[in-house]
């Protein structure tokens, strides 16, 4: 046809470009005659535009009637086509679906493992219904433009509608706690123990503990937005209480290692003693401790308490206390010899021992001296024969001339307690610290002694005389009297004079003095039942350098003694009266001692005794 217009044309004798110029210059002298030409070509093109709205808008209804009450173009839901097809229609198509190649399982995993579980099993099934409904709401928005670009796009490639999965909680906690006895596995905390001496300890491991609650919701994190073949669980790691206890079984180890030995030696001879492996068990003391990282770990202490009695018991053996010889003066030479040995005193510093035991435990050093002070006698063989010929320094006597039987033996017993006796330059000396136990096994005899307000029966009776006996000496020796107490009324036997008695009840009554020499004092002492006489003689290797006087008594606030007192006592025979206690006139006695060095008076001291009255008392049986 083209070829055959252009013979037409050619026929006509014009060319082409002819008819072109021909045409194109009529339609402008046309327009030129018309006028408006680009209206009508605006005109034109509005009325196609309008044409292509209606058609399209008629397309559309046509469109949307056909699809009306069907799934879109392109729609699919886990490839399953539902393009035109019904809400029941798509219902039973995604049932079949399911039926066939739906899934079943879900894999929940655990590391390495995995547990493959019916989906049913952990509450998650397909919610058809709302798949559909999903599926139906594409396109129909009711956003013009936004519903056409859904259609568009599914005609093009199509639009994948997730499938809608329901959740059911309750089933899937019942099905994770079931899952979770698989996988939770306790904390263990770290141990230690002490078997017999054997220290052990087992390693803390750390536990796993299925997050129920995280787990839960996760997978329902993972439904909403499109089920997932695997699942990883949530698994907290759950931390052991006690982190170790291997550092406290390695101490331990350490300390029941160690060979600690306390050793002593004095003269030669030397005592050892071994930490047995037993009392350093004793002393461990196993707890737990929060570090500074806040993990609690088994610590030792090393309890003190038990090396203590150890300690002890090693300073019973050692203690001694201090024991001062004695001599025996030759009446002839005048010279002492030792006639029983000194013994040295020893006391174990137990605060320092222990001290050093634990070190030596918790150190290096296995050998340990056991620190030990010594207190050494002033009395040994090089110091009595320092001293040379003795002196008499001074003597105190009284008379026992006419006491009975049991009181005689009581002033010789007593008497011979103190020949030899040792009292160093400035020491004190205590009569009742030499006397010993009371007791008829010591040589005691019963006598009568001052009960409260008194005479009665009692071991020891006349001891006093003794004490004062020795006082006498101490007194006219000038040395300062430490303690002294005269007896509670007035003691025939120490009269004449009135007012130098000591009374003693051991423990608590006493008699002291103090050596303010510059030279020891060697006391002797005697009392002869053949004679009455009781004497101490105090000796020394020097010379007194005083004479001391005595002025008084002086008597004074006398009192006459009460009525006798008389008391019945029915072992008597009727009529028969024992006189018990005669009567003494109460009164105060004050005597001075006059201490001279080279005639000069040096110490004017006072001593006072107070008397009370005395009533005579007797026994007296049942009157006829």
């Amino acid at each position: 046809m083209i070829e055959t217009n252009r013979r037409v044309n050619s026929a006509a004798g014009r060319s082409d470009l002819a008819w072109a110029t021909e045409t194109g210059a009529t339609l402008r002298a046309t327009g030129r005659r018309q006028g408006g030409g680009p209206y009508r070509l605006l005109v034109g093109l509005l009325i196609s535009l309008l044409t292509t709205v209606v058609v399209l808008g008629v397309a559309g209804l046509a469109w949307q009637q056909h699809y009306n009450g069907r799934v879109m173009p392109g729609v699919w839901v886990a490839g399953v086509p539902l393009q035109g097809l019904t809400a029941l229609e798509a219902e039973s198509a995604l049932g079949e679906a399911w039926s066939t190649v739906g899934p079943r399982h879900l894999t929940l995993r655990d590391g390495d493992r995995q547990w493959v579980l019916p989906l049913e099993q952990v509450g998650i099934t397909w919610d058809v219904q709302a798949t559909v409904r999903a599926a139906m709401a594409v396109g129909r928005s009711g956003s013009f433009g936004s519903d056409w670009l859904a259609r568009l796009r599914g005609m093009q490639r199509g639009v994948a509608v997730p499938p809608a999965w329901s959740f059911d909680e309750p089933r899937a906690n019942l099905a994770l706690r079931q899952l979770a006895k698989e996988i939770d596995q306790p904390a263990r905390s770290a141990t230690f123990e002490l078997t017999g001496v054997t220290p052990r300890s087992e390693p803390a491991t750390t536990g796993r503990e299925l997050d129920v609650d995280a787990t839960r919701r996760q997978m329902l994190a993972a439904v909403s937005s499109g089920l997932p073949l695997t699942l990883d669980l949530t698994v907290r790691t759950i931390e052991p209480a006690v982190a170790d206890g291997e550092a406290a079984r390695q101490q331990a180890e350490a300390l029941l290692s160690r060979q600690v030995t306390v050793t002593f030696e004095e003269d030669g001879a030397q005592r050892a003693w071994s930490l047995s492996r037993d009392l350093i068990v004793r002393m461990i003391q196993p707890r737990q401790e929060a570090g500074a990282d806040g993990l609690i770990r088994w610590v030792l202490d090393v309890k003190a308490d038990p090396l203590a009695e150890w300690v002890a018991a090693i300073a019973r053996e050692i203690d001694r206390p201090k024991l001062e010889g004695r001599v025996r003066i030759d009446p002839t030479t005048m010279l002492a010899s030792i006639s029983v040995p000194s013994q040295s005193g020893r006391t174990v510093d137990t605060a320092e021992a222990l001290k050093r035991v634990l070190a030596a435990l918790q150190g290096d050093e296995p050998a340990v001296q056991l620190p030990v002070a010594i207190d050494r006698p002033y009395i040994t063989p090089e110091e009595v024969a320092s001293w040379g010929r003795l002196n008499l320094l001074s003597e105190g006597t009284t008379s026992f001339r006419g006491s009975d039987a049991a009181r005689s033996q009581n002033i010789v017993v007593g008497t011979s307690r103190f020949p030899g006796i040792v009292v160093p330059p400035g020491a004190i000396f205590s009569f009742n610290s030499y006397v010993g136990p009371i007791t008829a096994a010591e040589g005691w005899a019963e006598g009568y002694v001052i009960m409260g307000d008194r005479t009665e029966p009692g071991i020891g009776g006349g001891l006093c005389q003794v004490a004062t006996t020795c006082y006498r000496a101490a007194f006219f020796g000038g040395f300062p009297i430490v303690e002294r107490y005269p007896h509670t009324y007035r003691v025939t036997w120490y009269e004449p004079p009135v007012g130098i008695d000591a009374a003693v009840f051991t423990p608590d009554v006493d008699m002291r003095f103090r050596n303010d020499l510059s030279i020891p004092i060697i006391i002797d002492s005697s009392a002869d039942p053949a004679t009455g006489k009781a004497s101490f003689r105090f000796y020394g290797p020097g010379e007194l350098g005083r004479t001391v006087e005595m002025e008084g008594p002086i008597i004074t606030n006398q009192v006459k003694a009460p009525p006798p007192i008389y008391e019945d006592d029915p072992t008597l025979a009727p009529g028969q009266i024992i006189a018990v206690d005669s009567a003494h006139d109460g009164l105060r006695a004050t005597v001075y001692r006059i201490i001279k060095v080279n005639g000069q008076v040096v110490s004017r001291e006072t001593f006072v005794s107070d008397y009370v009255a005395w009533a005579a008392r007797y026994r007296r049986g049942p009157s006829r």
